[in-house]
């Protein structure tokens, strides 16, 4: 007989409501496959901020209210904070060692000066990872790719996981 292989449904660090969908999937053998990882306009991924209502872009829109914002004020904090520590663990540092040995990688030479910084957004990927989902991130430029390609090869550690949730319960 047919079997299910994967599983499609949104969760995020603001919206965690399939959390027991991801640990079903998980007790099946299902993959469970994540959409919007960074929440609808990117709201989960700390660009947005109380600070920065247009995510950066001087001249940008404001998809989002201060109030929705002012809400997210804690999670933003501890996005940071968890950054912070990855990347002196040396998370979203030197993409070329975590590129070697990937499927396709040997078509991806990037640049030898490049550095990633680790991100809001990149932490908010390596949450929906770290709670057993492969995240379905939209990428638009080469700056998003980068952006994604530099969560591999680094995780958050059980402590940072729970420093998050803690943010968002």
């Amino acid at each position: 007989g047919e079997s299910l292989a994967t599983n499609m449904f949104e969760f995020n660090l603001i919206n965690r409501k399939n959390i027991k969908v991801i640990e079903a999937c998980q007790d099946l053998g299902v993959t469970p496959l994540i959409l919007n990882p960074l929440g609808k306009k990117r709201l989960a991924s700390g660009l947005f901020t109380t600070n920065d209502l247009r995510g950066g872009k001087p001249n940008g829109p404001k998809p989002f209210g201060y109030k929705k914002l002012e809400k997210l004020n804690p999670l933003h904090v501890v996005q940071e904070t968890v950054a912070d520590r990855a990347k002196r663990r040396g998370g979203g540092n030197d993409l070329d060692r975590r590129m070697r040995g990937r499927r396709g990688s040997r078509a991806y030479e990037p640049e030898a000066s490049m550095s990633v910084e680790v991100s809001s957004a990149q932490v908010a990927i390596n949450y929906v990872i770290a709670k057993g989902g492969i995240p379905l991130v939209d990428v638009y430029n080469m700056e998003t790719a980068q952006e994604v390609v530099a969560c591999l090869g680094w995780q958050l550690t059980k402590d940072e996981v729970a420093m998050l949730d803690s943010a968002v319960d």
